[in-house]
């Protein structure tokens, strides 16, 4: 805190504007404009048309397009196209009509904001690309908390693996396609054999690491296509997908024994070891349980 009990200020952020559409004088009074901020040192990359802008070597450091539509002979459906090519970017729209209705249209088509031409030279300009930088952040912030709650709901936090629920749905999908294709799958149950004696004589962290090197290892032993899985527990399961032979499968739990029968590295005299069980479709069963 600062003497006189006001919060000290935050160092100004760092910000690079992609300028499309525009003259050079444009981009001079716009980098003009914006360093009045406090908040915000700005760096202005300018392309006169979308295709040049796309090729400043500055286009992939942007943070923001402002997109100045007035010059542009395709108006305002140039933001579609710039909207495809760098979806990560909010854009600022600049335009010459006072029309509540091309605003708005704008403001559909996936602008955050809209200014007429006019407003350029004024405070507003600062206050609407800040407001939009920030309103971006917060998506972002928001769209990977909802990414984490998703994996978390369908992932061991442990592990990292999918867990029983995602495992199943992966496994139905798999079934539907092997049948529709009339091919084999195979689902391999792994169980650790005296994995509570490990925690009872090593302890629950070291049992847990335990656990995280098997889903290494499982993982290392697959192909692209199959898919691993902690139910719980020490209780893994392996869905092995497009299977030339019945034998495949058992090829596969042969390796996976091999991988994970080595001595442990938290205490070399040990090793741990499992037991699997493989059931194969459509041999064994057409249902998932």
């Amino acid at each position: 805190m600062a003497e006189d009990g006001r919060a000290e200020r935050q160092a100004p952020r760092s910000v690079r504007i992609l300028l499309v559409g525009g003259t050079g004088e444009d981009a001079l009074s716009l980098r003009e404009t914006l360093s009045r901020s406090v908040s915000m040192t700005v760096e202005i990359a300018h392309g006169h048309r979308l295709a040049s802008a796309l090729d400043h070597p500055d286009t992939k450091a942007a943070d923001l397009v402002v997109l100045d539509v007035c010059g542009i002979p395709e108006g305002i459906d140039v933001l579609t196209q710039l909207r495809l090519r760098l979806p990560r970017l909010p854009v600022v729209v600049i335009g010459d009509r006072d029309d509540e209705v091309f605003a708005t249209r704008a403001l559909r088509m996936g602008a955050r904001a809209y200014l007429r031409r006019a407003e350029l030279n004024t405070r507003l300009l600062v206050t609407t690309v800040g407001s939009a930088l920030e309103s971006h952040r917060t998506i972002l912030q928001l769209n990977a908390t909802r990414e984490r709650a998703r994996h978390l709901a369908s992932h061991d936090q442990l592990t990292g693996l999918p867990n029983r629920t995602l495992f199943r749905e992966r496994l139905e999908r798999a079934m539907a396609l092997a049948r529709r294709n009339r091919t084999r799958l195979a689902v391999l149950y792994l169980d650790l054999d005296g994995f509570k004696a490990i925690n009872d004589s090593l302890g629950h962290a070291v049992g847990d690491g335990l656990l995280r090197g098997i889903a290494r290892q499982l993982t290392d032993c697959l192909g692209e296509s199959d898919s691993a899985a902690r139910l719980g527990g020490d209780e893994f399961c392996v869905l092995l997908g497009d299977l030339s032979e019945d034998n495949d499968a058992a090829l596969v739990a042969g390796k996976i024994l091999y991988a994970i029968g080595k001595p442990l590295q938290m205490n070399p005299s040990q090793s741990t070891h499992a037991s699997i069980g493989i059931a194969m479709f459509p041999k064994d069963a057409t249902e998932p349980e």
